[in-house]
């Protein structure tokens, strides 16, 4: 029975296009009825031979061509395209073509002779103002071709008479979801009580969490010609795998029609190697991108064009993404900054003269420029303090068919912003960017799908909006999709495939991927381990700006693993991730520091980066605090205290906490005794093979406190905690000591 969808396209010219179109029909028709190369053809696959099966079962061929579908490339006999139109003609199938960005069918004569059958079949022009209500329409007279209820399609050709600026490609800002990090090795640090030390994290996530409304305002990223103010999705770690900075941004108490700008837009940029390469760069390590000036500004005056990297303002190295925009904001209107810009392997000094932001803007929205009223919708959510107004803006941009303006209100809606809290309509808006080709719009979308939030969870056409948004160059999508399919959720489990999604991402720029590429060749997932390798991705992804980056790298020089040990760089990588505000990378640092490994010993110094590294979330370095105030160091003793960071620690994943908390529970210091509760923590610290915990809990069983007394299970968990590398237990049992 012929009951499949196959999709025809070319992917440098409806790749977009494709994916929202898969999407909709997966979503009515069900997951496997819908072949789409990107998706249907596994690894190694031969993909002439997928064609030919696959096009005899489909009831229907969709051939999407808009502007760059290139007629002429169908003369060459192994072009894809070709070889699936051929395939289709032969075998009779019903083909629709699908015209985009208001194309016209070829013509014959523009066809090889064997294709031209293609110019006898009815089109359906598809106008991209209305594309998501007329996908939906499309979609609908598909399901009733397929039910039998019409011969053809009718649905009417329509075209675009809304034309909208071009902009710059959108970039990622966020990540879905918590880092999830390997259960820390183990090191006792008094008899029961034991420390949590330094270990990896992918910087991946276990459970989607999203940020609350008070992060968000605290995290708004402003722009010029693509008005992207942002929220970091903050993780456990509060840090985000990338991050958009623009020169825009400013924070002035009070709104003033004065905002200084010069009308660029950049990103942390990873440098890797094809990318330096390519562009003929000496080894700068990393820095800003440019990806785009505001049309008339003066960025644009000044001869800055997308693509230039950015390394000084006023003779100062960028050292971090909001560098660039206090400096800015230090200015008057009417001064100059000047920018050391490198552009291939030269570099240069192009003084931008320091223009208002707000004038500018306001003279674009006034005239009908939907792009001019979302960055001016930006000023008013900075320096205006007007969220309310703002939101107006965004609205005025999205309806004039922006798709940054329906993102930029979605951002208001999710946070509760200057409009009621509302994810539903978050979500329609992040779905209406998408549709507009706004690919971190898509981006969005997929992660409430990921989430949940605002819509039911759904991880499998999450994975679609994540392809939807990596085809639009939103790189984070392509890593976030790389996510799902290393750990097969949403979609098959695939690490190779996972791998070259990464890799995508990373020549990209996406400092996260190269981060994910890092781990997974550290560990040897879905490609051959190299440990030198490893090293190199990590490298990319910190000078990227990627704080887990930095964090990876510091472990493999404190390890000595794919490089030559180094304590010290150890402890200066750990120190820029904790800069990036990655709770983890503060917690081994303050490991360092307490112990005097590659730095000396220094206790406050460990207090302080330990507290740190808890109110950033990170489970370990809340335990190693409470293990601070445990045992009296660097502070007064205070088990009452030690209580509190142990739960948090434990509630938060630690193992190594559950374990310590069990200990107070058992002897009733700092919390009433509770033996029985105690037991229960020891077993799920022992079960997360902490092997001191199933020592404790042996030790319980042995003496019948808290559960009854079996010593038979006592000496079973004996031999758990020794295999576990508990000595205690090893030494208590080679002495006959045990039960």
């Amino acid at each position: 029975m012929k009951d499949k969808i196959f999709i025809c396209y070319r992917r440098e010219d409806t790749a977009a296009f494709a994916a929202l179109l898969h999407a909709r029909l997966t979503e009515k028709l069900g997951i496997g009825r819908v072949f789409i190369d990107i998706d249907s053809i596994g690894p190694g696959i031969d993909f002439v031979d997928s064609i030919a099966k696959a096009i005899p079962v489909s009831a229907l061929v969709l051939v999407l061509i808009g502007r760059r579908w290139n007629p002429p490339r169908l003369d060459n006999p192994r072009d894809f395209v070709r070889i699936e139109l051929l395939t289709a003609l032969e075998q009779n199938a019903r083909i629709i073509p699908l015209l985009f960005e208001g194309v016209e069918m070829p013509r014959p004569e523009e066809l090889p002779a064997e294709l031209v059958p293609l110019t006898r079949r009815n089109a359906v022009e598809i106008g991209t103002s209305r594309l998501n209500a007329e996908i939906r329409d499309f979609v609908e007279e598909i399901e009733r071709i397929l039910a039998g209820d019409r011969e053809r399609p009718s649905v009417r050709p329509l075209i675009s008479t809304l034309q909208r600026p071009q902009s710059p490609p959108p970039l990622p800002f966020h990540q879905p979801s918590p880092p999830a990090y390997a259960p820390p090795s183990r090191e006792p640090k008094i008899a029961e009580v034991v420390s949590s030390s330094p270990q990896k994290t992918t910087g991946d996530r276990k459970k989607g969490w999203r940020t609350g409304p008070a992060l968000l305002a605290g995290l708004l990223l402003f722009t010029v010609s693509i008005s992207l103010w942002s929220f970091s999705h903050w993780q456990k770690d509060k840090t985000t795998e990338e991050e958009i900075f623009h020169a825009e941004d400013t924070t002035s108490k009070e709104f003033a029609p004065e905002a200084p700008r010069i009308g660029i837009t950049f990103r942390m940029r990873a440098f890797s190697e094809n990318f330096v390469r390519e562009r003929g760069l000496p080894d700068l390590g990393g820095g800003l991108e440019l990806i785009g000036t505001f049309p008339g500004s003066a960025a644009e005056r000044a001869g800055l064009v997308k693509g230039d990297i950015l390394r000084k303002v006023d003779g100062e190295p960028i050292s971090n993404l909001s560098y660039m925009s206090e400096k800015i904001n230090k200015h008057k209107i009417g001064d100059h900054v000047v920018l050391e810009v490198w552009r291939g392997s030269r570099a240069m000094d192009i003084s931008v003269p320091v223009e208002n932001g707000f004038v500018v803007y306001k003279r674009s929205c006034d005239s009908g420029l939907a792009e001019g009223c979302d960055a001016l919708g930006s000023v008013y959510q900075s320096e205006g303090k007007d969220p309310a107004r703002a939101a107006a803006l965004y609205r005025q941009a999205c309806e004039a068919g922006k798709g940054e303006g329906c993102r930029d209100l979605g951002l208001l809606h999710e946070a509760g912003i200057g409009v009621t809290k509302d994810p539903v309509q978050a979500a329609r808006l992040y779905e209406e960017a998408c549709t507009a080709r706004d690919g971190t719009g898509c981006l969005d979308f997929g992660i409430l799908l990921e989430n949940g939030t605002g819509l039911d969870k759904d991880p499998s056409r999450a994975a679609l909006f994540y392809q939807n948004a990596c085809s639009l160059q939103a790189w984070l999508g392509c890593t976030n999709l790389g996510r799902l399919y290393a750990d097969g959720v949403g979609v098959g489990k695939d690490p190779a495939r996972a791998v070259l999604l990464y890799d995508q991402a990373c020549d990209a720029g996406e400092a996260g991927g190269c981060n994910r590429l890092g781990w997974a060749t550290e560990s040897g997932e879905g490609v051959d381990k190299d440990l030198k390798k490893a090293a190199s991705h990590y490298r990319i992804a910190c000078e990227g700006g990627d704080a887990f980056g930095c964090k990876n790298l510091g472990y493999l020089y404190q390890s000595g693993q794919g490089v030559q040990q180094d304590l010290k760089l150890a402890a200066d990588l750990y120190d820029r991730g904790c800069k990036g505000n990655l709770g983890l990378a503060c917690a081994a640092l303050g490991y360092l520091y307490r112990d005097g490994t590659g730095v000396e010993k220094d206790s406050s110094r460990a207090l302080t980066l330990l507290q740190r590294a808890c109110d950033l979330e990170s489970a370990d370095g809340c335990g190693e605090l409470g293990l601070l105030y445990w045992n009296g160091t660097a502070v007064s003793k205070d088990p009452a205290r030690a209580f509190q960071l142990f739960s948090r620690s434990c509630d938060g994943g630690s193992a190594t906490a559950c374990n310590n908390l069990g200990v107070q529970y058992e002897h009733g210091n700092g919390v009433g005794q509770d033996p029985a509760r105690a037991a229960a923590l020891y077993r799920q610290a022992c079960d997360s093979k902490v092997g001191i915990a199933c020592r404790n809990l042996g030790s319980l069983y042995e003496r019948g406190l808290g559960v009854s007394k079996d010593l038979q299970k006592s000496v079973v968990l004996y031999r758990q905690a020794c295999s576990g590398g508990d000595s205690v237990a090893c030494t208590q049992l080679n002495a006959g000591k045990a039960p």
